[in-house]
């Protein structure tokens, strides 16, 4: 098909202009060839070779919508041109160059011309990492593969946009091994004579390794003493590489233990300080923390149920009134009432019991509500075909996917044809044997 699809707007919510120009190129082109008309401006791309011309436009299909309204199109066309270009390098075409020019002027143009010099596909050749020591090549190679899924040899295809990224990620890689003050790249390109294939080195500069000499737990007011259990929470980071997350990653699991032990409440900020003296480099994490009350669950509610049954919801959730409000039984808690299916969302509101007396030298009481919303368990289904022994034929089919509000699955289909009619039923329950279990009964007419 070729030119553009008239479209009528006829009852149809006018769509911004940046937005018209974008479907003008992706669904009114049609991926045809030659020139085509955005806004109002014929364009036409000039000079490729081996990428599609087609190729070329989608390339730029968001630059071209906005160039379809009416103001700051030479901007609009010069992004355009320099998409194409990174465009075309992303795909090989190193030394592709992308210009273009508006005629008769800027103001006013009637025709935009892409001028498109694509150049030879560039072949990657080797690639090394001069100044590397600790980790070997092969790692390198394989980590980037396996952990950041990129693979500097995915074709063999020169893209300075893959190259630029494995840097990064390389960099990274020696942070997190407690190479603090690494350096890595820039790349240098050796080409050879045609420049049809290139040879790229990562210089990397590693810098001493840095190592935790000693993580501690301080309370942020000396007069509001920590739990005792704390003392061994950041025990296992002695000796660990040191990278510039660590301290954050360590007052996360501070966090993570007071509020375990029913400090819901609790704070913690992660503080670092490098020693970089004559001897080995090393590094101490220090994580203030601030443990609050301990709370302790007076009672809870499921909140916003319509069709399930309280008391099977009730029953998903192991939380004893008296407990310590511990981080671990409420996560058990949502993922209790999500693995039914019945709910879109599951979230926890509380509120502290304002009686005399309910605050004790222990902590402070409770009241927890899981506040639930409901998905639309039931759905309809119809179908029709032609067999070559049934002819027509056509089902209908329900489901229920909250049965008698109690999270069990019901599905029910009945099916007709030239030759025979008939209805199938299944329900099937997860809960009824216990936990890993499921009991599915059907029947047939």
């Amino acid at each position: 098909m070729a030119g553009a699809v008239p479209v009528s707007a006829r009852g149809m919510l006018p769509l911004p202009a940046s937005l018209a120009g974008l479907l003008v190129i992706l669904v009114g082109g049609c991926r045809s060839t030659g020139p085509r008309d955005i806004g109002g401006v014929t364009v036409d791309i000039r000079g490729e070779e081996a990428v599609a011309e087609a190729d070329i436009y989608d390339l730029a299909a968001r630059e071209l919508g906005d160039f379809a309204r009416d103001r700051l199109r030479a901007a609009a066309a010069s992004d355009a041109a320099f998409t194409m270009e990174h465009g075309l390098a992303d795909r090989g075409y190193a030394h592709a160059r992308v210009t273009f020019e508006l005629l008769p002027s800027e103001e006013a143009p009637s025709e935009l011309i892409f001028h498109v010099v694509e150049g030879p596909r560039a072949e990657l050749g080797e690639v090394t990492f001069p100044g590397r020591r600790r980790i070997a090549d092969e790692d390198i190679r394989a980590l980037l593969v396996q952990r950041f899924q990129l693979s500097l040899r995915q074709d063999r295809w020169y893209r300075r946009s893959q190259i630029d990224e494995a840097v990064g990620q390389i960099e990274a890689l020696y942070a997190m091994r407690g190479h603090h003050r690494v350096r890595v790249g820039p790349p240098v390109a050796t080409w050879n004579e045609d420049r049809t294939e290139v040879d790229v080195a990562i210089p990397i500069r590693e810098g001493r390794r840095f190592t935790v000499s000693r993580a501690d737990v301080v309370p942020r007011d000396p007069e509001q003493p920590l739990p005792e259990e704390l003392r061994t929470t950041l025990r296992s980071l002695g000796g660990a590489p040191f990278h510039r997350r660590l301290a954050a990653d360590a007052a996360a699991r501070v966090r993570g233990r007071l509020r375990e032990l029913g400090y819901q409440f609790a704070e913690a900020t992660g503080r670092w300080e490098l020693d970089a003296g004559e001897g080995p480099p090393t590094a101490t994490i220090v994580v203030e923390a601030d443990a609050g009350v301990r709370q302790f669950v007076r009672s809870w509610n499921i909140a916003g149920l319509e069709r399930s049954k309280p008391a099977f919801m009730e029953s998903l959730i192991d939380l004893p009134g008296g407990d310590l409000v511990r981080q671990s039984v409420l996560n058990d808690a949502i993922d209790a009432l999500y693995d039914t299916g019945a709910f879109g969302s599951v979230n926890i509101t509380s509120q502290l019991v304002d009686e005399p007396g309910a605050d004790g030298a222990d902590g402070e009481l409770r009241d927890l509500s899981f506040v639930v919303e409901e998905k639309d368990a039931r759905s309809f289904e119809v179908g029709g075909g032609w067999g070559s022994y049934e002819q027509i034929r056509g089902w209908v089919g329900y489901r229920d996917r909250n049965f008698m509000g109690i999270a069990r699955i019901l599905d029910v289909v009945a099916h007709g044809s030239a030759k025979s009619l008939g209805v199938t039923s299944r329900v099937t329950d997860r809960y009824i044997l216990g936990k890993d279990r499921t009991l599915s009964v059907g029947a047939r007419l």
